[in-house]
């Protein structure tokens, strides 16, 4: 393709939403731009398979860490478009980073505290080829607003930090190379949670530092015919030295274009619960429920943490199509005479408050730092752990096995009386809530 002859200005825009004026002479460069960012041009990227891992142990079979390397870049409106495009055939103008990132780590810059506009592009293959798999990608969080393309077609969007969101990949190449592009906003809104703010000399704020990018992993998943789309697993205790009452539930989505038998069953520690069998129509769902009791349940608590292996086991026609493991803990939690107990003894609170992060990394830690951050609060004598958005579900188990409370709330911070009598700001609020418990 030859370059234009007009010399005529060009506008554009690109998926950022971002309005560039480009002197007619490169045109080209701008279109090469465009495409290799949405993925409609081959760009020089090493495509890898994710690996068979997770970084933390609860949840459904089939997960593969979107590891190695990925690329990323700051939004071409942001930089300066005149500084020189980058390359569509190449690597020019993407760094070679990892994910979990926060790409603001060390710039403590107004500018930096306001956020901005960040890309990211990961090229991979499938780890597995066969055709009537489905696919579903997780982000464990990002911050704050994701825009997210596969292969060069929009597959969804989502608002808000700290908790997963998921999307049905759709127009996923069995073979050869698929492009992953991630468009990242973490410019805050006032009505966002946390809000943006400025202070009384102006500058910018709003709750914690803000740290932007992709700052937890992401995952692919593989489905086989169905999904998990909600598990619950609910001991109750009526009193310390009671028999336990456990409920077991899951939502099951049929992934396929036609109506299919799944059976489910669970396990819970050497018990063994039938949830039943039903023919779930294509595309739609059933919920699937058994209670059982469990004799002289070993109680979870601060000081003894005892945790029972639990399991969901999905089948069709007797094959095996996935798996959703947990841990459980069996515990009684009351309130009486105005303290809080858990299997009827008060509760002697000793807390910390912490922030998931750390200087090197921002909020895009890795384990180690996890590890040291819930050790710390062990050698403090500590039985609690607080901040001011959900922690990572690695965190999450962790606590639950070194017998640490966790106070899991939303970001709902520092929002005025007024913004929080719009009822559209009072809802969004509300399903965090939910999404969180």
């Amino acid at each position: 393709m030859a370059p234009p002859a007009s010399t005529e200005p060009l506008a554009a825009t690109l998926p950022s939403g971002v309005v560039l004026r480009i002197p007619g002479m490169r045109r080209l460069l701008l279109c090469l731009l465009v495409l290799a960012l949405t993925g409609l041009v081959p760009a020089v990227a090493q495509a890898d398979r994710p690996s068979a891992r997770t970084l933390y142990a609860d949840g459904p079979s089939g997960r593969f860490l979107l590891d190695g390397p990925w690329l990323f870049r700051l939004d071409p409106g942001d930089t300066g478009i005149d500084d020189g495009l980058p390359s569509a055939t190449s690597t020019d103008g993407w760094n070679r980073t990892s994910v979990p990132n926060a790409w603001n780590v060390g710039d403590d810059s107004p500018a930096s505290m306001a956020g901005g506009i960040g890309w990211y592009r990961k090229d991979f293959e499938l780890p597995d080829a066969h055709r009537a798999l489905q696919w579903v990608i997780r982000f464990e969080s990002v911050n704050y607003r994701a825009t997210v393309w596969l292969n060069g077609r929009e597959i969804g969007a989502h608002a808000g930090a700290y908790l997963p969101f998921e999307f049905i990949l759709s127009g996923l190449r069995p073979k050869g190379t698929n492009r992953l592009v991630v468009r990242v906003d973490s410019r805050l809104q006032p009505t966002d949670f946390p809000p943006s703010g400025q202070t009384s000399t102006g500058i910018p704020s709003g709750g914690w530092w803000n740290y932007s990018g992709i700052i937890r992993e992401v995952y692919l998943r593989r489905v086989d015919t169905a999904d998990f789309a909600q598990v619950l697993v609910r001991p109750t205790l009526r009193c310390a030295t009671c028999d336990a009452k456990v409920e077991m539930s899951a939502v099951m989505r049929n992934a396929t274009r036609k109506a299919r038998p799944i059976s489910l069953t669970g396990h819970f520690g050497s018990q063994t619960a039938e949830l039943g069998t039903q023919r779930v129509a294509a595309g739609g769902e059933a919920t699937f429920t058994a209670s059982f009791t469990v004799r002289n349940p070993r109680l979870w608590s601060p000081t003894s943490p005892a945790l029972y292996d639990v399991s969901f086991v999905a089948r069709t026609n007797d094959r095996q199509i996935g798996t959703y493991v947990l841990h459980s803990g069996i515990r009684s939690i009351k309130v009486a005479g105005g303290r809080l107990t858990i299997n009827d003894r008060p509760v002697d609170f000793r807390g910390v408050g912490f922030h998931e992060d750390s200087k090197e990394l921002g909020f895009a830690i890795d384990n180690a730092v996890r590890d040291k951050l819930v050790a710390e609060t062990k050698a403090l004598g500590a039985t609690m752990m607080r901040t001011h958005y959900p922690p990572s579900p690695y965190l999450q188990e962790l606590a639950d096995r070194d017998g640490i409370l966790l106070w899991s709330e939303v970001p709902v911070y520092s929002l005025s009386n007024g913004r929080l009598a719009d009822p559209k700001v009072r809802g969004a609020a509300v399903e965090l809530v939910k999404e969180n418990v």
